[in-house]
């Protein structure tokens, strides 16, 4: 079997746990007074519900994977999504960490 038969998959699990992450930093974060959300779409949605700011974020990035993770089968435009994720989260996952060190 090839490696790269599982590469998709798991960028697709590695980008729904870091948007995991990104989900319950983000309401610590808040709680304790050291973020501010930077989108406002998610910010108004923090303030209206914080539950629904939780099924919102899992819901859209969960139908993105699946839609992507069936596009990306010889699809460059669909693995480009993909990657495009990751370089959003991957980041954003080490500025959390650095705020979570100096802050605790």
């Amino acid at each position: 079997m090839s490696a790269n038969k599982y590469l998709w998959p798991v960028l697709s699990l590695l980008l729904w746990f870091l948007n995991a992450q990104d989900t319950v930093w983000t309401l610590e974060g808040l709680r304790a007074g050291v973020i501010r959300e930077a989108n406002p779409l998610m910010r108004w949605l923090i303030d209206v519900s914080p539950p629904g700011f939780v099924m919102f974020k899992f819901g859209l990035i969960s139908m993105a994977i699946i839609v992507l993770g069936q596009l990306a089968i010889g699809r460059n435009l669909a693995r480009l999504g993909l990657l495009l994720g990751l370089v959003v989260y991957v980041p954003l996952s080490f500025w959390h960490l650095i705020i979570r060190m100096t802050h605790v």
